[in-house]
């Protein structure tokens, strides 16, 4: 059966006799509907999305030749009662469940027990006795998609003519919940990021109604009619790509509108201030100015500097402004002007401070000249370190919520170790590991204390919420 779909695909089971009635739930435009064999879709709608359809007893078989739209929670509303199989070329699955139009458990066939829906747990007395071990995971999705529907999938299911409808997607949903650790924005603009982490929900619900209103006129968008809103963006998106890049402002200004549907106000505010500034991207000086009026409506809160009044425990960094993306960097050496040097050549007296992420903040511990950065990597740290490294010792600790976090051991130019908590621990650090115990597993905030310990072994340098309320020397780079 997967080489009539091929490598990548999706296979969805609905109740119901109306073929057309599903199609419409993957976004299928029933007045364009043809009648064609598999082989004959893949031919002659390569690189477009179209779902196949055909009535099999009291279900409506839907398939897919590399899409996902059968998998997606905003298609499964609208099929009642229904299963789906999802697989890709890089070995992503999904197995989606849904009955009253709700997704009841949806999980990756590699990692059932990693499961989320209205009822996550709902089949696991039909799901636990298949072979979840093996790595045959579109046959096990079809098994258990047997076990749901009491309809085995049978190979003939694929031959012969089926319904054909090319698809327009439908939106997302508007979330209703958002992590800002993990939300561009609070990489992108750092410190309205954390100006929103911190604001109350009446600030936030403002600030998103400020960006909305702002882009939407600005890219002269007109009234916007919250019934037609979906559709709208919906269309708007399809012709994009007949458009061109022009036609994206308008889209993602209307998607700042419907941000403000969320329930959450964080979420309205992340994701309504995140789609003004997309809209905005050619445009530094509409950028700079939404950046400005969203700040003037939290009050412009000044940026965390230092300790930020956290208190002294071993995991303070989870809740301290730099929790979401650093690099501290430890240089054997008292020449805090050299090391100041290689990050760059402007730099002044003043605190460790949120408001500029192009920028180090530098202070002499002992025999140590710690470098403290705060956001994503942006440059050649590997290069950096070993100029460092020259002619003496650097150890350094990179970190990121949403991405990558490693330790960094490099002696006289040369790296020594390059380490991240999920590899095998490396010889020379094993002692150190056995007294401080495994890594813990999380995202990089999380193993951020453990990687900042690791490096006070071999520096003897604690990285401590006080030590961030000394002058620093700050360079720009």
């Amino acid at each position: 059966m997967e080489s009539e779909i091929g490598e990548a695909g999706c296979l969805t089971l609905a109740r119901s006799t109306d073929s057309e009635t599903v199609a419409r739930a993957f976004g299928g435009q029933v007045e364009q509907a043809r009648e064609m064999c598999l082989d004959q879709i893949w031919t002659e709608f390569e690189g477009e999305s179209v779902v196949a359809v055909r009535r099999q007893g009291e279900w409506i078989v839907a398939v897919e030749g590399n899409g996902w739209q059968g998998s997606r929670v905003e298609v499964l509303r609208g099929l009642g009662f229904a299963v789906s199989a999802y697989w890709n070329v890089n070995a992503l699955t999904r197995f989606s469940y849904a009955r009253d139009g709700q997704v009841q458990t949806a999980f990756e066939a590699m990692a059932p027990n990693w499961r989320y829906g209205a009822d996550p747990d709902c089949l696991e007395e039909i799901r636990a006795d298949l072979p979840w071990d093996d790595d045959r995971w579109v046959e096990l999705m079809f098994a258990l998609a047997a076990r749901v529907t009491g309809q085995a999938v049978e190979p003939e299911w694929l031959q012969g003519e089926f319904t054909v409808y090319p698809v327009v997607e439908l939106v997302e949903d508007v979330r209703a919940e958002v992590d800002p650790q993990y939300e561009s924005l609070t990489y992108q603009e750092p410190l309205l990021g954390y100006a929103l982490r911190t604001a109350g929900d009446v600030s936030l619900r403002a600030v998103a109604r400020v960006a909305a209103e702002y882009v939407t006129e600005v890219c002269e968008i007109g009234e916007v009619a919250e019934a037609d809103l979906d559709e709208r963006i919906r269309w708007a998106t399809h012709e994009a790509s007949e458009i061109g890049p022009t036609a994206w402002p308008a889209i993602r200004a209307l998607e700042a509108v419907r941000a403000l549907r969320s329930a959450s106000s964080m979420a309205a505010a992340f994701q309504a201030l995140y789609s003004a500034g997309l809209a905005l991207a050619k445009s530094p000086e509409g950028r700079a100015e939404l950046n400005l009026r969203a700040m003037a409506t939290l009050g412009d809160p000044a940026p965390p500097r230092g300790s930020a009044g956290v208190g002294k425990r071993p995991e303070w960094i989870t809740g301290h402004w730099l929790a979401p993306a650093a690099i501290v960097t430890y240089v054997r050496t008292t020449d805090i002007h050299a090391v100041a040097a290689v990050f760059g050549s402007e730099s002044h007296p003043g605190p460790v401070e949120l408001s500029d992420t192009s920028q180090a903040a530098l202070r002499v511990d002992g025999e140590w000249v710690v470098a403290i950065e705060f956001g994503e990597l942006k440059r050649n740290l590997q290069g950096q370190l070993k100029t460092l490294s020259a002619e003496t010792t650097v150890v350094c600790v990179q970190w990121c919520a949403r991405g990558n976090t490693q330790f960094y051991h490099y002696e006289s130019g040369e790296s020594r170790v390059g380490f991240r908590p999920h590899d095998d621990v490396p010889a020379s650090l094993a002692s150190h590991v056995e007294e401080l115990g495994e890594p813990l597993q999380g995202n990089g905030s999380e193993q951020a204390p453990w990687l900042l310990a690791l490096a006070r072994r071999l520096t003897t340098v604690s990285l401590e919420p006080a030590s961030l309320d000394e002058e620093h020397l700050v360079v720009k780079f």
